[in-house]
């Protein structure tokens, strides 16, 4: 390990454009409450940046085909019964009137 790097985190540098920069400040602000950095009162977009990078990570991850047949075939055992489930409940619901809810 060297000075960037501890057992549980890697520090690196990145060159981001400024609107992107700009767009991840606004981001950190409305969506992550982000505190203000005490001395240069600007938004501190480090945890925000880790989320927006975990999310894009599991939309790649999510978007990916399966290719292992045993886990397609799983994928759509799951998919049978949630349908079923979903039959289930909305014949359930078909009786009753929502509005009186």
């Amino acid at each position: 390990m060297n000075s960037r790097q501890t057992d549980t985190v890697t520090r690196v540098d990145i060159r981001l454009p400024n609107h992107l920069y700009s767009q991840i400040q606004s981001i950190a602000i409305a969506h992550f409450n982000a505190k203000i950095h005490h001395r240069s009162n600007k938004p501190e977009v480090s945890p925000t940046i880790l989320e927006l990078i975990q999310i894009g990570i599991a939309h790649i991850e999510s978007n990916l085909p399966v290719t292992d047949k045993s886990e397609a075939d799983e994928l759509k055992k799951q998919i049978s019964d949630l349908d079923m489930r979903l039959k289930e409940v909305e014949s359930k619901l078909s009786g009753i009137n929502l509005i009186d809810i």
